[in-house]
């Protein structure tokens, strides 16, 4: 079986290969690795052309699996080379490069496990929460096409920026940047019901209208498991629970939120969340097997294993 290296090397050479002789003669192409969330290694090539705008870049590895599975190299071959021709005619729109002035009021934040991403976080920045995570900055902006790209800040992008400034600006504005969005999902059909942001409401739910679970994510559901530690945001869902609460990290893109008056045992709640992250959520979502509580009285938010000892919530 041939490595990644390899594969990517002979899908390389295969793409010089087919591509028109004038375009491959002025072409390079790099094989780069990258290192992503949860110190996730993803392999790709670099399209280099002498323009210095036109540096396009494709991920191999599920190129790789499907070649392991047995599809045809010269499939996967005419596959990319099809992809690069085709971005040659419809470029990526995103801005190469951002003044720290211009890119101050795209600024959100994504929630990381700092034991998880020992090598992502050399990068970037990053805002140390306490309980092994990180809040790292990230500019969230429009594609011009109904969607969303993301990208965290790495630390050499914008020189005229000071780090605290930084966190500091987008922290205030985090919350109108990427609002936070509490719904109650849970049993609901929500391409067929309209999604209420709780978060809205000026009451508190009543008893009888409460769910067992909640979701607290973004409007995208997109590194949305920051946003519980945007200001305000733990208070905001307490006085709409109108109580305490536990707080699951699903993935990094939502935490499930369940209030206290359910009567779940935490013991219940932490192997459901180590079940998932073990076996359902992808390796470069997981957050932590943490089970979080924001308790409303004191207003402090920690790993229940901290809070449990508190007088008022001891049995």
């Amino acid at each position: 079986m041939k490595t990644i290296e390899e594969f990517t090397k002979e899908l390389s050479n295969g793409v010089l290969s087919v591509l028109p002789t004038k375009l491959s003669a002025e072409l390079k192409l790099n094989p780069v690795s990258v290192t992503k969330v949860n110190d996730q290694e993803y392999h790709g090539i670099s399209f280099v052309l002498e323009d210095p705008g036109m540096s396009p870049m494709y991920y191999v590895d599920d190129m790789y699996e499907e070649y392991n599975k047995g599809r045809n190299m010269n499939e996967l071959i005419v596959e990319l080379a099809q992809s690069y021709l085709m971005s040659l005619v419809r470029p990526d729109r995103r801005p190469l490069e951002l003044k720290y002035d211009e890119a101050k009021n795209h600024l959100a934040f994504r929630v990381l496990d700092i034991r998880r991403n020992v090598k992502y976080l050399e990068k970037v920045p990053y805002i140390n929460l306490g309980f092994d995570l990180a809040l790292v900055p990230d500019i969230r902006m429009d594609d011009g096409n109904g969607g969303l790209w993301r990208t965290a800040v790495q630390h050499d992008m914008f020189k005229d920026m000071d780090d605290q400034e930084m966190f500091d600006y987008a922290l205030k504005h985090a919350r109108s940047v990427d609002p936070p969005l509490l719904t109650a999902t849970w049993g609901k059909n929500p391409d067929s019901e309209e999604v209420v942001n709780l978060l809205d409401i000026e009451d508190c739910i009543r008893d009888i209208d409460k769910e067992v679970f909640y979701v607290l994510t973004n409007s995208h559901n997109l590194l949305g498991a920051s946003v519980m530690f945007y200001p305000g945001v733990q208070e905001d869902v307490a006085r709409v629970l109108g109580e305490s609460y536990y707080a699951i990290p699903s993935s990094i893109n939502e935490f499930l939120i369940i209030p206290l008056s359910a009567g779940v045992e935490y013991e219940y709640l932490r192997d459901l969340l180590e079940e998932a992250n073990s076996e359902k959520t992808e390796p470069g979502e997981v957050l932590t097997d943490k089970v979080f509580f924001y308790d409303k009285e004191t207003q402090v938010f920690g790993p229940w294993e901290e809070m449990e000892n508190l007088p008022h919530l001891k049995s």
